[in-house]
């Protein structure tokens, strides 16, 4: 048995744990959620749980907390007794946002920010009130299924669904993605139940309480940071497909059409000089905007902002400009929520990446602070 201080696991361990049936630990571990990205993708790290999986007890633990997990298509009676004995008995399904609108599952009225919860549903058959662990076992499975329709499903209910970002915890690093990409690093439907482990006394468990549950349970435990870097080092987030030479009135410009894995996103990058290997390389990150960037539009600033930063690359001779596209829709352009700003910062860092950029500033003053690619 894992000694107290001490957990045992990783993203591939808490992985087939899942793909058992068996609940495991993850443990938010930095400041936020988890890792916070900053403007050039990498983390900042605050954490409390470092590689060799020890849970630093000496930090805030305000900013720690731990999750049961069990992969949505796998819950039974037993884990979900279990879940529920341990937690806060708050059982949630951290969803797809594909899966949340294929099952008809709308926000929670006044539940803004994260996580995103949906309405509470429950099993419109086979089940007798809905708050058993049987039953929320049950519910928890349709949710999962990918034959599941929404008349299979009532609501109000006894198991809240979250919407997880889309990109996990590369672009959200918070615990519905990361319950999500385990259930994907499992093999499983990209549904998991989680709920917060909490004390004998309902507070929130801390670094010490997380390790010795763990310990006493002999649970595999895997943080958000250490998926974030698993997901990171394993797979390929970006493609260059296409490149050409593009003439503009700012200069001339290397046209690279990336496309961004798993989603299939086509996105465009202009280059200007050399960039490989090179410092003080300028940068800036555009979102898909056709009202402003083609028509004109002067309800934003999109259109003036980019033409702004390809005229500073250029003649700077060395830069990047990315060219991202949207999920707005052609005839909209509202402000990024949080996730799909954490998506286009993870992109920009895969593509500086792929280019070879060892360090970076922003082209506009008040695009971000500068930094270094991964």
């Amino acid at each position: 048995m894992t000694a107290p201080g001490r957990v045992a696991g990783g993203p591939d361990r808490a992985a087939a744990s899942l793909a058992a049936g068996r609940p495991v630990l993850v443990i938010a571990d930095h400041t936020g959620h988890a890792d916070r990205a900053d403007h050039t993708g990498h983390a900042e790290r605050t954490g409390h749980a470092d590689r060799a999986g020890h849970i630093d007890s000496t930090g805030d633990t305000d900013r720690v907390g731990g999750a049961l997990v069990v992969a949505a298509d796998r819950v039974d009676r037993r884990s979900m007794a279990f879940v529920v004995r341990h937690t806060s008995g708050f059982v949630c399904v951290a969803l797809t946002g594909y899966d949340c609108d294929r099952l008809g599952l709308p926000p929670m009225a006044g539940a803004g920010g994260r996580p995103a919860l949906t309405v509470t549903v429950d099993a419109a058959t086979g089940i007798t009130t809905g708050i058993s662990a049987a039953d929320r076992a049950r519910t928890a499975r349709l949710l999962a299924g990918a034959a599941t329709a929404p008349g299979d499903l009532t609501r109000p209910g006894h198991v809240a669904g979250v919407r997880a970002a889309a990109g996990g915890v590369l672009a959200e690093p918070g615990t519905a993605e990361a319950a999500v990409d385990l259930a994907r690093l499992a093999g499983c439907r990209p549904a998991a139940v989680y709920a917060q482990l909490v004390r004998d006394d309902g507070a929130t468990a801390g670094p010490q309480d997380l390790a010795a549950f763990a310990a006493a349970h002999e649970l595999d435990v895997v943080t958000v940071g250490e998926l974030v870097e698993h997901r990171r080092r394993t797979e390929v987030l970006v493609e260059a497909v296409a490149r050409c030479r593009m003439p503009t009135r700012h200069g001339e410009f290397t046209a690279v059409g990336y496309r961004s894995h798993p989603d299939g996103g086509e996105h465009l990058v202009l280059v200007a000089g050399p960039v490989s290997g090179r410092s003080d390389v300028l940068v800036h990150g555009h979102e898909e905007c056709l009202c402003g960037d083609v028509l004109g539009s002067r309800a934003c600033r999109c259109g003036s902002e980019l033409d702004a930063a390809l005229a500073a690359v250029a003649e700077h001779g060395c830069g990047v400009v990315l060219y991202r596209r949207s999920a707005a829709g052609l005839l909209g352009h509202a402000p990024s929520a949080p996730s799909a700003a954490g998506a286009g910062r993870v992109l920009l860092d895969a593509v500086l990446t792929d280019l070879g950029v060892r360090s970076w500033r922003p082209a506009l003053p008040a695009a971000g602070a500068a930094g270094a690619a991964s």
